[in-house]
Protein backbone atom coordinates (compact mmCIF):
# COMPACT_ATOMS: atom_id res chain seq x y z
CA UNK A 1 0.00 0.00 0.00
CA UNK A 2 3.13 2.01 0.83
CA UNK A 3 4.24 1.87 -2.59
CA UNK A 4 1.05 3.21 -4.27
CA UNK A 5 1.20 6.28 -2.26
CA UNK A 6 4.90 6.62 -3.13
CA UNK A 7 3.86 6.79 -6.94
CA UNK A 8 1.18 8.56 -7.11
CA UNK A 9 2.28 11.10 -3.86
CA UNK A 10 3.72 13.76 -6.77
CA UNK A 11 -0.20 13.92 -8.47
CA UNK A 12 -1.42 15.52 -5.14
CA UNK A 13 -0.67 18.99 -5.83
CA UNK A 14 -0.81 18.89 -9.23
CA UNK A 15 -2.34 21.65 -11.73
CA UNK A 16 -2.29 19.30 -14.66
CA UNK A 17 -4.48 16.85 -13.31
CA UNK A 18 -7.33 19.77 -13.90
CA UNK A 19 -6.40 21.43 -16.71
CA UNK A 20 -8.74 21.34 -19.29
CA UNK A 21 -11.50 19.23 -17.44
CA UNK A 22 -13.60 21.87 -16.06
CA UNK A 23 -17.33 20.68 -15.39
CA UNK A 24 -19.84 21.02 -17.96
CA UNK A 25 -23.67 23.05 -16.96
CA UNK A 26 -25.48 19.16 -16.87
CA UNK A 27 -22.40 17.83 -14.53
CA UNK A 28 -22.82 21.03 -12.30
CA UNK A 29 -26.97 20.40 -12.57
CA UNK A 30 -26.25 16.17 -11.94
CA UNK A 31 -24.06 17.12 -8.78
CA UNK A 32 -26.70 19.83 -7.57
CA UNK A 33 -29.74 17.27 -7.30
CA UNK A 34 -27.57 14.71 -5.51
CA UNK A 35 -26.26 17.04 -3.22
CA UNK A 36 -30.02 18.15 -2.30
CA UNK A 37 -30.90 14.20 -2.47
CA UNK A 38 -28.34 13.35 0.29
CA UNK A 39 -29.21 16.27 2.80
CA UNK A 40 -32.76 14.86 2.46
CA UNK A 41 -31.71 11.56 3.34
CA UNK A 42 -29.11 12.45 6.23
CA UNK A 43 -31.80 14.75 7.47
CA UNK A 44 -34.45 11.71 7.86
CA UNK A 45 -31.90 9.74 9.13
CA UNK A 46 -31.44 11.91 11.84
Amino acid sequence: MKEKLKKYLHLIHSEKLIEGQLPKQSNLEKFEKWTKRLLQKNLKCS
